[in-house]
């Protein structure tokens, strides 16, 4: 007979192996067999009721003010607001340049990547948040939908020319003594060529300028391989962030309404409009060089 301490280690062992081996099973199906439905996206005009009242009260500060100083942030909003096509021809003009581009983790965002960003900007190099070994098994997978971080990437892959390289940066085992900020730098500099272009398409925070994080560290290596010229870019839906819902809401009714656009440069933005909209200009104007944003 089986010895009563042996039998104790089995059951002992059986939750974590069942686990463990569930847990596999899943993310096996979700990665190879499952199929994604993606919903229509809400385009109500008003999705955050809360920052609505941001805009309400900005549009009610704003026509109290002097009709000259209208007229002036309406002139400086024509300056400041550019076109996406114009401002993407202008980035396309730059050969030697990185780009990181901050990005939410949906499949709204991601489609707009495919349908407008990639078509007008293709890189030399795509790096994105995947381990190398990842990066293989999505350039792999052949499905209509192929998960990355919850969102398809499979959209934004067939875009891309043959001649643009597809590298995962993400952390992986070997790096475990670094941080996770300081082993995506590390692959990301291993990979990078001073004369070409190289979009890294990463969450928002690594790409801002936020203290500790990958943007931060990026700016401020010594690295012979850094090309000239390096920006952060944030891309953001109109209904992705209530504080930008707030801010699109106020130009449309001053007149100043447009499709999809960039903030840039997204710093310097008129001080009384810094002012009525702080929550935006404090968590996403101030860290990024370029703000695109797109509407439904």
């Amino acid at each position: 007979m089986m010895p009563h301490h042996f039998k104790m280690l089995l059951v002992v062992l059986a939750f974590p192996f069942t686990y463990f081996l569930g847990y596999g099973l899943y993310q096996g199906y979700l990665d190879h067999i499952h199929v994604v439905t993606i919903p229509e996206a809400n385009t109500a005009r008003i999705q955050h009721p809360n920052y609505h009242l941001v805009a309400l009260d900005a549009l009610k500060h704003f026509v109290e003010l002097p009709a000259a100083r209208q007229t002036a942030i309406r002139e400086h909003l024509a300056v400041r607001l550019v076109d996406f096509d114009v401002w993407v021809r202008e980035k396309r003009r730059i050969p030697a340049h990185l780009i990181c581009l901050g990005e939410n983790h949906d499949n709204q965002t991601r489609t707009f990547l495919a349908q407008h960003v990639f078509p007008s900007l293709p890189p030399d190099h795509l790096m994105i948040e995947a381990t190398a070994e990842e990066t293989i098994r999505i350039q792999n997978d052949t499905r209509a939908y192929v998960p990355l971080l919850g969102a398809d990437i499979s959209a934004i892959l067939k875009q891309l020319p043959k001649t643009t390289a597809v590298v995962g940066i993400e952390q992986n085992m070997s790096q475990s003594s670094l941080s996770r900020e300081r082993a995506i730098l590390a692959n990301l500099l291993g990979a990078l060529r001073a004369d070409a272009l190289t979009v890294v398409l990463y969450g928002a925070l690594h790409c801002g300028d936020y203290e500790g994080w990958l943007y931060d560290i990026l700016t401020n290596t010594n690295a012979s391989n850094l090309p000239d010229q390096i920006s952060s870019v944030r891309v953001l839906g109109e209904h992705q962030d209530g504080s930008l819902e707030a801010f699109i809401y106020f130009l449309d009714e001053i007149g100043m309404k447009k499709d999809n656009f960039v903030i840039t440069p997204s710093r310097k933005l008129d001080e009384w409009l810094r002012g009525a909209f702080p929550v935006l200009n404090d968590q996403t104007l101030d860290h990024f060089d370029d703000v695109v944003v797109f509407r439904p």
